[in-house]
């Protein structure tokens, strides 16, 4: 029993600490120090959201933190490691590319982008029909690429691409300021 409540302290001040983090960055214009000292305490804290919302920060540099691939797919791989599905996404996606150094493996980030699409990421559902469809990764089998196409599709309702190309870039390419959209 103390065990189980001692843990749920822990979950809620790591959620706090995020929460926090996450109000200050809504503001127009916010204090970037402060809101990297919370998501730096909830990340020490375990909260893999505020690791991953810091991943994108060294990925991309922003909020002037220098670029650190190192760093950043350290963060990205811990919060990966805790099903963060965009974690999961971008991990993917550098896997597959090779970005900050990671060694490409197909059938590695066919597994990450499946992880994401059965969290619910409809884009990593168009990624993991877009690796069934040419067989990257994977076996290639048009069957089974075609409900993962129209998933991923039908989520996002947007036109999905059969491209052999991965993902133009991590999610966190997209919006540099990941602390804004994760939930």
């Amino acid at each position: 029993m103390k065990v189980s409540m001692n843990r749920s302290r822990k979950n809620l001040r790591q959620s706090v600490s995020y929460d926090q983090a996450l109000v200050l960055a809504r503001q127009k214009s916010f204090d970037t120090e402060q809101v990297r000292a919370k998501l730096e305490r909830a990340s020490k804290q375990g909260d893999a959201r505020a690791m991953y919302a810091i991943a994108t920060w060294y990925l991309h540099g922003a909020h002037k933190t220098k670029v650190d691939l190192k760093t950043a797919i350290r963060l990205l791989r811990r919060a990966a490691n805790a099903n963060v599905s965009d974690a999961l996404f971008d991990l993917a996606v550098a896997t597959e590319t090779g970005i900050g150094g990671i060694e490409i493996n197909l059938r590695k980030a066919f597994v990450l982008y499946l992880r994401a699409a059965l969290a619910g990421d409809s884009e990593a559902m168009s990624e993991v029909g877009r690796c069934y469809y040419h067989g990257i990764g994977v076996d290639r089998d048009r069957e089974i690429a075609r409900p993962w196409l129209e998933r991923g599709k039908s989520r996002d309702e947007r036109v999905g691409q059969r491209s052999k190309k991965p993902h133009q870039g991590s999610r966190s390419l997209k919006s540099a300021s990941a602390v804004r959209k994760t939930k």
